[in-house]
């Protein structure tokens, strides 16, 4: 008896071990893929095996799991590879098997595994988008420690329960030069969430009003989950949109000087339909505390989803709308918005006026959007889709007492400056101004402008009587843009081509001076900040084009109301200059010279440096502002590639100016060929590309292997590249 008594207490650690159950066990990260509704319910550990309960959220009804044959539970070195599955077949995919909640409960069985290990990996496989979970605690210490990493303090948490409304009002906006930072921490953050290569970055983007485009300012997210960016500031407060994909994405309001603090909750993506909009909600501290609050609560999106975007039954609303109609809609809905929603809304005082200017900026917005918006919401009730032909739809046309809207919104405020789209609503007035004064627009029909110019040029220009009758057959081929001209029409165009470079000038002067006219009888004779606006947007191309503003634009920018414009064009001189000279230092961009040819010859001399090689060939000009976003774009795609045998090729036209040209290519690593006009076209008709910015990819073997106009995106030219690298 005694000695049976001695063998059950000498079993007995066997005897718990098989036994050991963990109920909803920790995890301390997982793959971004498909494992965000993912869950291990219970592990039961024996002596024997290793039993998984699983639940996959599938999201929707059609939505497919399938587990691999291959899944392995994993601890350094070690594997123990899935031995059968029960309620799911391996390999296979299975659908839902709960058709209400859209889930599917099923087991997984492994061998026995260490009984030490105080965590185990779940990999399915080495692919980040599988089922991966890292760090699943076995031991109450391993989740203890888990749960410590990844906890968000409360007073971090709880910090609305802070806001006290004073009753004070924002502050009167201004401009300023001074950097803004935010800066905060993801708790709970681990890199291997986004597949463990390198850790992501977050970033600002903030609409410059000179520019009128949008800024990007960027920051690593370090391995600790804290993060700081420095935002260079135009105005004294500014609305910006914070974003880390695919879940931290909103708007936060930026003081000049001071430093906002975002942290999140990086725990919560694991259970994404418990989030509001799909998105992490940041907690705030530092500066702007109760508006940044009002503006997570994404309070003016809904301005958009009731009077735009909501039911047909709402787009029904509008979509017959004349200009006054849809104006008086949009003005309406405003100011019910404000009454209904803004004035009714927990927040403060400040907060709320932050939000009305929000919302105008909002409406302005959309009255800059109205043929398109009607145009949509057509299609939308008509079930069409947005390439469908609709040749029943007349597409609206403003007139030029819907421009008023700029005045009956009140934008011409300083406060507007703190809209994140204000220099939009500058630009997009603009674009309305244009649409009601039609011929002055010499883009919207710019064939049918030149072919003018030529058409005329006999009446400025002494030709023979040859010539003048082929002026106007040559004229004509530019309105149908037909390209394929006789040796006498390509005598004509080379001829007078510098005559018509002059009769272009002279025209676009006339119109512009007309259109100057009526910019200033349609905005007053006084300070305007529209005006203001308008004129450095243009002024400040350059500075879009990595080029800088020549002195004497700047001496006509240092004309205008305000010094602070003049110190801000100057600033940005400086800094560009010292980004070209430092690029120029870095090198990795080499500019080519070729030959007179043009079409299959001028390829060839293009290519013959680069056999055996995948050859990527980009079609662009400094002027396309596509072509400079897709170039962005690609960089860190450009930089995974280093190294192997693939080279980038840009070529643009002579209509892209020699200093915006200079002064951006020392950035694009990679080979470079400016090419007349003539040439240039010669190539985009060999493969048919209707605009730019177009690509090329041609294999080591010197075929072409994609060939297409429209930037993808840069995966899917990393894709197609490493496809003919691996040949």
């Amino acid at each position: 008896m005694k000695r049976l008594l001695l063998l059950i207490i000498a079993l007995l650690p066997m005897m718990s071990m098989a036994q050991r159950t963990i109920e909803n066990p920790i995890i301390g990260a997982r793959s971004m893929g498909t494992c965000v509704g993912f869950f291990i319910d219970k592990i039961e550990l024996s002596n024997t095996s290793t039993k998984l309960y699983l639940t996959n959220y599938h999201g929707y009804k059609e939505g497919q799991m399938k587990i691999s044959s291959g899944t392995t539970l994993r601890s350094g070195d070690k594997r123990w590879k899935v031995v059968s599955a029960e309620g799911i077949n391996l390999d296979e995919p299975t659908l839902p098997k709960d058709n209400v909640e859209f889930v599917t409960h099923f087991v997984l069985n492994f061998p026995a595994i260490d009984p030490k290990l105080e965590t185990v990996d779940y990999i399915e496989s080495d692919d980040p988008n599988s089922f991966q979970l890292f760090d699943v605690a076995l031991t109450d210490r391993a989740a203890a420690e888990i749960k410590k990493r990844n906890t968000v303090p409360d007073e971090v948490k709880n910090y609305a329960k802070n806001i006290k409304d004073n009753g004070e009002s924002l502050d009167k906006n201004g401009f300023s030069m001074q950097d803004a930072i935010v800066k905060g921490k993801l708790y709970g953050f681990d890199k291997r969430f986004f597949g463990g290569t390198a850790n992501p970055e977050i970033t600002v983007y903030i609409f410059n009003p000179f520019t009128a485009e949008q800024d990007n300012y960027h920051a690593t997210v370090a391995t600790d989950g804290s993060y700081e960016i420095h935002v260079p500031m135009t105005s004294k407060y500014q609305v910006v949109y914070l974003s880390m994909t695919p879940i931290i994405h909103g708007q936060i309001m930026l003081s000049a000087g001071k430093t906002v603090v975002a942290d999140f909750d990086f725990c919560q993506i694991y259970r994404p339909w418990e989030l509001p909009a799909n998105k992490l909600l940041p907690y705030f501290s530092g500066e702007n505390v109760d508006i940044n609050f009002a503006l997570s609560n994404d309070l003016i999106d809904g301005f958009y989803r009731l009077y735009i975007n909501g039911s047909v039954d709402v787009q029904k609303r509008y979509v017959n709308y004349s200009p006054e109609e849809f104006q008086d809609y949009i003005l309406n809905a405003f100011d019910s918005f404000c009454s209904g929603v803004i004035d009714k809304s927990p927040f403060t005082k400040r907060a709320k006026e932050l939000l009305i200017i929000s919302a105008k900026s909002e409406a302005a917005y959309l009255l800059s959007q109205y043929p398109s918006l009607v145009q949509r919401a057509y299609r939308q009730i008509n079930g069409k889709t947005g390439r469908e032909p609709i040749p029943e739809f007349t597409m609206p046309e403003y007139d030029e007492q819907y421009l008023d809207y700029h005045k009956l919104l009140g934008l011409d405020d300083d406060m507007m400056f703190y809209a994140n789209a204000f220099a939009y609503n500058i630009s997009g007035w603009e674009m309305c101004f244009f649409h009601v004064y039609r011929k002055f627009r010499i883009y919207n029909n710019y064939y049918n402008f030149i072919a003018d110019i030529w058409e005329n040029l006999p009446t400025k220009v002494k030709m023979t009587k040859a010539e003048k009758k082929i002026a106007p057959v040559y004229a004509q081929k530019v309105r149908e843009r037909d390209n394929a001209l006789t040796d006498e029409e390509k005598a004509f165009r080379n001829k007078f081509a510098d005559d018509f470079d002059h009769q272009e000038d002279i025209a676009i002067a006339e119109k512009e001076k007309i259109a100057d006219m009526n910019f200033v009888r349609l905005l007053g004779e006084g300070d305007c900040y529209f005006k203001d606006f308008i004129k450095l947007q243009e002024y400040c191309k350059p500075l879009n084009r990595q080029t800088v503003v020549p002195d004497s634009i700047v001496a006509e920018i240092e004309k205008m109301r305000f010094p602070f414009y003049a110190e801000y064009v100057k600033a940005r001189n400086a800094r560009l200059l010292a980004q070209i000279e430092a690029e120029k230092q870095r090198g990795g961009y080499y500019l080519h010279t070729v030959s007179d040819s043009e079409g299959d010859s001028l390829l060839e001399e293009i290519l013959k440096d680069y056999r055996g090689k995948v050859v990527f060939i980009d079609f662009w000009n400094t002027w396309c502002s596509p072509c400079r976003s897709a170039i962005q774009q690609m960089k860190p795609m450009k930089r995974t590639l280093d190294g192997k045998d693939v080279e980038f090729v840009y070529i643009a036209s002579t209509s892209s100016p020699e200093n915006e040209y200079a002064g951006m290519i020392p950035s694009m690593h990679g080979h470079h060929y400016r090419l007349s006009e003539r040439q240039y076209e010669s190539l985009l008709r060999k493969w048919n590309f209707t605009g730019i910015p177009s690509y090329l990819i041609i294999g080591k073997d010197g075929m072409v292997k994609d060939y297409h106009t429209g930037f993808q995106h840069a995966e899917y030219y990393k894709q197609k590249i490493n496809e003919e690298l691996n040949k």
